[in-house]
């Protein structure tokens, strides 16, 4: 009779799997002809973004660096325009961002004010994290 009545007790919900918080992308400064940005996951589950194993010269990637393909968007006009990439699909991977950790990436410098995104999954969402707007003028160091 016990195990009867056990059976029919309401069965606690299972607890909501945590949210997935966006990626925190931020320049950080240029160097040479490129702008330097670190991505972090202050989340509490892994996010996941494709891009590429190497570095444009195909060498691999040195560690707590990644290659990521990337949304570049450039104010013109008061305007956000997307400045076009020339991406190829072939031979990209997954990049997984553990939480709480930062990676660091580097992209051909634009000039004026830009920002960049990345396309982020986790725990079945899906949306594009921005960067704030940064400038770079090619007169100034």
């Amino acid at each position: 009779m016990v195990g009867l009545l056990l059976l029919l007790a309401p069965v606690p919900d299972a607890p909501e799997p945590p949210a997935a918080l966006p990626p925190v992308i931020r320049y950080v400064g240029h160097r040479e002809a490129s702008a330097v940005f670190v991505v972090t996951n202050p989340g509490p589950v892994p996010v996941t973004f494709i891009g590429y194993p190497l570095d444009p010269l195909s060498r691999p990637l040195a560690a707590g660096m990644c290659n990521p393909i990337y949304l570049l968007e450039r104010k013109v006009a008061g305007n956000w325009q997307p400045r076009l990439q020339g991406w190829r699909i072939a031979g990209t991977v997954p990049i997984t961002v553990k939480p709480k950790e930062s990676i660091r990436f580097e992209v051909g410098l634009p000039l004026g004010e830009s920002r960049l995104g990345l396309e982020w999954r986790a725990g079945g969402q899906a949306a594009t994290a921005w960067s704030a707007p940064f400038y770079h003028d090619p007169n100034v160091n």
